[in-house]
């Protein structure tokens, strides 16, 4: 299975509406709907975290209380899969996730180590029926004090752990396309976090959407508009 072209999608927010999630449309006390009406993802946020920029992720959200905790939305290019299961198996799905977040953390640094384990994976059923698969991915960073010694064994004398991270990363299909919501928090702090991180991916929905390609928009009658006449006059002068 792979990932290639992934582009991260920016999501419009809804407004807050309290009560308990007996639909998805009964947003938690507490949280927000995030969604992507064209792209065809919605999920619920807590109202704390706010909307952030980070490298390759155009729009994500990051817990202001803890630095270590954040998500984001991937959507792939086109693929052949229908059910998540057309990905492959659990476990080789997850092996793969676990390899693409440790090359994101690939470092030049001298005396950097990583450690990984992929803890656990499950397919579990959403809403309408949709499958998604959920993986669980811990990440240690190793790295020296002593990074400038002139001696590999004073470098290695000097190695302490630099983080302890959780990735929670739940998968699904549709559009003929692979959804990713990635949840990280320092792996002190999960058990703690375990609810709402459950509350979130669990409210991770991938939906069926009218054009998801350029060519079904067309069919549908939409007016796609790739560029602008070469004689029209700059955005700033048009009125």
């Amino acid at each position: 299975f792979n990932l290639g072209g992934i582009a991260a999608i920016g999501f419009a927010a809804s407004g807050l509406n309290g009560g308990a999630a007996k639909a998805f449309d009964s947003v938690p006390a507490g949280y927000y709907k995030a969604q992507s009406k064209l792209q065809g993802y919605r999920f619920f946020v807590p109202d704390s975290w706010l909307l952030s920029k980070t490298a390759g992720n155009d729009n994500a959200y990051e817990n202001p209380l803890d630095f270590e905790q954040n998500l984001f939305v991937s959507v792939s290019g086109p693929t052949p899969y229908v059910e998540v299961e057309d990905m492959g198996s659990p476990e080789a799905v997850a092996k793969e996730e676990e390899k693409r977040i440790i090359t994101e953390f690939m470092s030049t640094r001298i005396g950097v180590r990583r450690e990984s384990e992929v803890t656990k994976y499950t397919i579990r059923e959403g809403k309408k029926g949709r499958k998604y698969l959920d993986i669980f991915v811990r990440v240690k960073s190793y790295a020296s004090r002593n990074q400038l010694a002139v001696s590999q064994e004073s470098i290695d004398k000097g190695i302490e752990l630099e983080f302890d991270r959780i990735y929670k990363t739940t998968l699904g299909i549709a559009n003929g396309r692979v959804y990713s919501l990635r949840l990280q928090t320092g792996t002190q702090n999960y058990p703690k976090s375990k609810p709402y991180f459950d509350l979130i991916s669990d409210s991770f929905e991938a939906f069926t959407v009218k054009c998801p390609t350029i060519d079904s928009c067309k069919a549908n009658g939409a007016k796609i508009v790739k560029e602008l006449p070469q004689d029209a006059p700059p955005v700033a002068l048009r009125q």
